[in-house]
């Protein structure tokens, strides 16, 4: 089968999860993901229904019956902004709250890497609901910060709600260059690259948006079973999990350097299912799932590498001039 990352026909290994397929290419040891098209039974949509009304949780409906939304819907955040005859931003204050945090955690990584915001042309990549923009006009004029958001509707309501520059951009498929016809001293890539299946090609178009001293922030996930595992239940979920050994002569090939590297560990099954009703739901199904991947490997002389932790990356690249 041809890699949906490195498009060369090669073998894959299948992770089977609870709504999506993974495909680990042993060529460029990248993951992809394939959605199920699986159609709940009736019997399966009644039961979950009573267990959602016996517990009084509406999440486990949305976790375990399957949906057919698709990644545009999956990105539409017009209905957490205010009406549109107001003004007022940010949004409904729990959304606002974690994004608060969020933006507040990316300005300090910025300023402790040294990288200078001021009067600086910036361009963040699906950036959605945008409310980074409050902290970066602090550092530059509003009319040199760049949005993207995935979804149209979103993308409009964002530039009237933040006065600034949204454009509407799908990395699958979209040229950058054809959409942002402008040059930037900072692109962000903080938590999309993920949903990116072609590196060659975004690499060969962030270097025609770049000014010679651009900063580039690229943040990803690796390939590992424990993500695998970890967003199983997302009716849309992460399209690629990327080896940085394969971005490296990416990276290289269109002159780019990378000049900082960070590689983080986690433990989804402590972070995300961090008390005992998120445990008792979840591990289940992490043990099912787990105990396949285990009798696979038993069986076949090509074997998935089972990892306990989550691994993620965080990249600063500049111009290799």
């Amino acid at each position: 089968m041809n890699c949906k990352i490195c498009k060369e026909d090669t073998s894959c290994l299948s992770i089977n999860t609870y709504k999506h397929t993974w495909f680990f290419c042993k060529n460029c040891k990248n993951i992809y993901s394939k959605k199920k098209l699986n159609k709940d039974s009736k019997l399966k949509i009644f039961l979950v229904n009573l267990i959602s009304k016996i517990t009084n949780q509406n999440r486990i409906k949305k976790l375990l019956l399957n949906s057919n939304i698709s990644d545009n819907e999956f990105y539409n955040y017009t209905s957490n902004f205010p009406s549109e005859g107001g003004s007022h931003f940010p949004i409904k204050d729990n959304i606002n709250n974690k994004w608060e945090e969020y933006d507040k955690n990316f300005i300090e990584y910025l300023k402790e890497k040294k990288i200078d915001l001021n009067s600086k042309k910036i361009l963040s990549i699906s950036d959605e609901p945008g409310i980074i923009v409050k902290k970066l006009e602090k550092f530059t004029s509003i009319k040199k910060i760049t949005l993207t958001g995935f979804d149209k509707e979103t993308s409009r309501v964002m530039s009237k709600k933040l006065n600034c520059r949204v454009e509407k951009f799908d990395l699958n498929k979209d040229r950058l260059s054809n959409v942002i016809n402008d040059k930037y001293d900072l692109i962000f890539f903080r938590s999309t690259l993920n949903f990116n299946l072609d590196f060659d090609l975004l690499l060969s178009e962030i270097k025609k948006v770049s000014n010679e001293d651009v900063s580039i922030i690229f943040n990803f996930h690796a390939p590992t079973t424990a993500s695998c595992l970890m967003w199983m239940f997302d009716d849309y979920t992460l399209l690629s999990l990327i080896n940085i050994d394969y971005l490296k002569p990416l990276i290289k090939k269109y002159n780019f350097k990378i000049i900082f590297s960070e590689k983080i560990s986690l433990n989804p099954r402590k972070h995300y299912y961090n008390n005992f009703v998120k445990k008792l739901f979840y591990y289940p199904f992490y043990f099912f799932y787990l105990t396949q991947i285990f009798v696979k490997n038993l069986f076949n002389k090509d074997q998935v590498t089972i990892d306990s932790n989550e691994f993620s990356y965080k990249l600063i690249l500049k111009r290799d001039i």
